[in-house]
């Protein structure tokens, strides 16, 4: 596992969200598929134990009883590379990840930016890098098996340069429930291949084409019919 600054996991991304029309229409669009560079989680339980080589990432809140501390994952995908560069319009991205356990009960989790750079060889509970929470993404696994959420608006901010990618937080929010949940990392052998055909366990799908006027340099959210 290569040391990386701005660590985060592979995922896939959908979304489509009304707005401005502020471009001409893409041309074809077209469909890149990212694997995750970098995947950790930090657990209050474990607040000075790094677990980047561990084979899944987990999610865990207690916040019924507060019998325990919360865990978080964190997952970093190499935007400015691994997507081509001549990308102005992103139409949409959408997070893929394998659900392995589903324990206690099945709650929403939130997606958003993480707001520092990280090692994922590195990184734990007492080191872990700051929230950005100006854009969270709410969805709900539905147990074991493929866990989808669109994260499009995050995508957009860092391939418009608006901000930094730092990768994706993965959390439960305080809203009284139980979750016990881990996704397979990309150091699961038996994963590798389980998201269409793809070499992780965590994958990202930008759908993405070109505008006849570029972008100016801030966020903005592209209607797609």
């Amino acid at each position: 596992m290569d040391v990386i600054q701005k660590s985060l996991k592979g995922s896939v991304m959908y979304l489509i969200v009304f707005f401005c029309l502020v471009l001409s229409s893409a041309a074809i669009a077209e469909t890149t598929t990212l694997d995750s560079k970098g995947d950790a989680f930090v657990s209050g339980e474990l607040p000075m134990i790094p677990t980047g080589l561990e084979v899944y990432i987990a999610v865990v809140a207690d916040w019924e009883m507060q019998l325990m501390e919360p865990t978080k994952s964190l997952v970093w995908f190499d935007v400015d590379n691994d997507l081509p560069g001549n990308i102005n319009v992103v139409e949409d991205a959408v997070l893929k990840l394998y659900t392995t356990k589903a324990e206690s009960d099945i709650g929403q989790l939130d997606v958003f930016r993480a707001g520092a750079s990280w090692n994922e060889l590195a990184v734990t509970w007492d080191t872990r890098p700051a929230e950005n929470r100006e854009i969270v993404i709410s969805n709900t696994p539905l147990g074991p098996g493929l866990f989808q959420v669109n994260v499009t608006e995050i995508v957009r901010s860092w391939v418009y340069n608006a901000y930094s990618n730092y990768g994706f937080y993965i959390d439960a929010p305080d809203n009284g429930s139980n979750i016990d949940m881990q996704f397979g990392s990309k150091e699961n052998p038996f994963l590798f291949t389980t998201l269409a055909g793809t070499s992780s366990s965590h994958v990202m799908m930008v759908r993405w084409g070109q505008a006849s006027t570029p972008l100016p340099g801030k966020v903005l959210l592209v209607f797609t019919s």
